[in-house]
């Protein structure tokens, strides 16, 4: 498939240049002129480049990319993020909030139906996008049911803050760093709220609004997105696809 038209698919699916972000979504480095395989991951490395170049992959499909806020100098980190791709001839392309948002293939709502939650609707804007979801359980559940099933489909790793009813029935979830928008989700109607990473500061602010928060990890709540687009396109038969999952502690 030319790289132009996997481009122009892209950008259309996830509605790229609709949605303000700080990341330079969309082609961030163009590479060969066909693309036969693509590789997908949450994170683009120099690590990354490495190991899809020894696989022979053409273009790589992340959610964080190399390019946020303008690119000002080629040197330093900057060219050791970019050295790999243009040595390989290897296309960058990279969907950030596009991803996060997206109503079919996000993060959100891809863990929502890992969790078998009911009735998803947009919760939180953030210029314009709803950044996050509410879903219901299908009726007061016990807490520690939801966590149980976070535990076995989305991380097994997790940290509580146990600091709503015990009995819950209605999820709110933004993937990645969405400490800071604990209140929004309790204010939106939540009583759980699944996000990714955590900060010192939110402790006593979600303690006093009595909000149940699961922090599952970044990377663990920000890989669903990119396996769902990855599938699409196989399902499509566009290209040939292998996911890199390259882990994070955080």
């Amino acid at each position: 498939m030319k790289l132009t038209e996997l481009v122009d698919e892209l950008d259309r699916l996830l509605n790229i240049h609709a949605i303000e972000d700080e990341s330079a979504n969309g082609l961030q480095v163009e590479g060969r002129a066909e693309v036969r395989r693509a590789g997908f991951a949450v994170d683009y490395s120099p690590e990354l480049a490495v190991q899809a170049a020894a696989d022979g992959v053409d273009l790589l499909f992340v959610h964080h990319g190399m390019i946020w806020g303008g690119l000002r100098h080629v040197r330093g980190v900057t060219l050791a993020y970019l050295k790999p791709l243009i040595e390989h001839g290897i296309s960058l392309y990279a969907a950030h909030l596009p991803l996060d948002v997206h109503p079919e293939l996000g993060h959100n709502i891809q863990m929502a139906r890992l969790l078998e939650l009911r009735d998803p609707a947009p919760i939180i804007d953030y210029k314009g996008s709803p950044v996050g979801i509410l879903a219901h359980t299908g009726g007061p559940v016990p807490r520690e049911e939801v966590l149980a099933k976070i535990r076995a489909t989305i991380s097994c790793d997790v940290h509580v803050l146990p600091f709503g009813p015990e009995r819950v029935s209605r999820v709110a979830i933004v993937s990645g760093g969405g400490a800071r928008l604990a209140l929004e989700a309790r204010e939106a109607g939540a009583d759980f709220y699944l996000t990714g990473e955590t900060s010192h500061s939110a402790y006593h602010q979600i303690k006093a609004v009595g909000l149940n928060v699961c922090f599952a990890g970044h990377y663990l709540t920000e890989k669903w997105g990119v396996l769902a687009v990855m599938r699409h396109l196989q399902e499509r038969g566009l290209v040939e696809a292998r996911f890199y999952d390259i882990p994070t502690p955080f």
